[in-house]
């Protein structure tokens, strides 16, 4: 998701960044560029992935915002829809709103946070073997932080994105229903951004 230099303004859908959500999601976006200027950063070619994909997650998280989305947690899928969602996809039609398109861009948003916690953490605790077990990662990563902060490190939001997402991909049920909803994907976003600057602060030990 590299922005192009010469990219013109309609290339663009232009969002409201207004609001509360809003604010935040601009906010969160800004703190990841300043992180993409530090050179040792730059230099880090892990780093500037996994800074791609959180990017990807703020998109995400604001297209969800833009059309519309509302937390429903006792949702159950209906056939209906999603046999007219196949017929469009099979005719070559995608929808460009809606609350089905709303819940693809928030399932879209939330996986890829989950993506974004678990490198962050094996960048901050320059563990990256990709073998590695996520239990043993998130307590080197908790350790460092302790050092460098001086606190805990809060990652609660960020570990029920986690689970939720876990949840959805290994059901066997299949049920959609959400656990989590927009306002705590905002704190885990928060959360992971908390880890990153604490290790860019240190200089990025690797």
């Amino acid at each position: 998701m590299t922005a192009s230099t010469s990219a013109k303004s309609e290339d663009f859908l232009h969002v409201s960044v207004k609001g509360k959500e809003g604010t935040k999601l601009a906010a969160y976006a800004g703190r990841i560029a300043t992180l993409l200027s530090d050179p040792l950063i730059v230099a880090d070619v892990a780093a500037v992935s996994t800074l791609d994909y959180f990017s990807g997650a703020i998109h995400a998280l604001l297209l969800v915002r833009h059309q519309g989305y509302r937390d429903r947690p006792n949702r159950s899928p209906k056939t209906r829809p999603i046999q007219k969602i196949a017929e469009y996809l099979r005719q070559g039609r995608l929808r460009r709103d809606g609350p089905w398109l709303a819940g693809f861009n928030f399932n879209n948003g939330l996986a890829r946070l989950v993506a974004v916690y678990e490198r962050s953490m094996k960048l901050a605790g320059a563990q990256r073997a990709d073998h590695q077990k996520k239990q043993d990662v998130e307590r080197e990563a908790e350790k460092l932080y302790r050092k460098w902060a001086g606190r805990q490190w809060a990652h609660t939001s960020i570990e029920r994105v986690y689970l939720e997402v876990n949840r959805l991909k290994h059901a066997a049920s299949g049920e959609q229903r959400r656990e989590v909803q927009f306002a705590e994907c905002l704190i885990a976003t928060e959360e992971i951004l908390e880890l990153l600057e604490t290790w860019k602060n240190q200089g990025c030990p690797r």
